[in-house]
């Protein structure tokens, strides 16, 4: 959890984590947090058979959750950016380099509901590394 120094106003990224992940249980989505990836974890993963989707959070610091996506894209589907509604222009403002990378961005009101400003594209199979991708199918399928 964040600590007192990093909050930003009310609200923490593990709060934010928790709502939106409630939220998706709710929508009956197969759903988890902190799914391992290499030496990171990525913050909430929606699946089925088919596909990964993998969500990263940020209050507000967008360029080190594109970043991040971007990352998440080797082992996953589709990849979004997840930004308190709060701190959601300066990701706006940017917009078109979410298009560029085919990572998709949303906004997550106070009642912890994504609103997807940007769908992301499917990442394409030879930029996904299957033994990546086969490790979180494999971490999935375990809890």
């Amino acid at each position: 959890m964040k600590t007192l120094e990093n909050k930003i106003g009310k609200i923490t990224e593990h709060e934010i984590e928790l709502g939106l992940y409630q939220h998706f249980v709710n929508d009956d989505y197969s759903v988890q947090r902190q799914v391992p990836l290499c030496q990171k974890r990525i913050d909430i993963v929606a699946y089925d058979e088919i596909v990964v989707t993998a969500i990263e959070l940020k209050i507000r610091d967008w360029k080190g959750a594109l970043r991040q996506a971007t990352v998440n894209g080797i082992a996953c589907d589709f990849t979004y950016v997840a930004i308190w509604h709060e701190h959601i222009n300066p990701a706006l403002n940017v917009i078109n380099l979410f298009k560029e990378r085919g990572v998709g961005l949303m906004m997550i009101d106070e009642n912890f509901t994504p609103t997807v400003v940007v769908n992301a594209r499917k990442n394409q199979k030879k930029k996904i590394s299957k033994k990546a991708y086969d490790d979180v199918k494999q971490y999935l399928r375990t809890v």
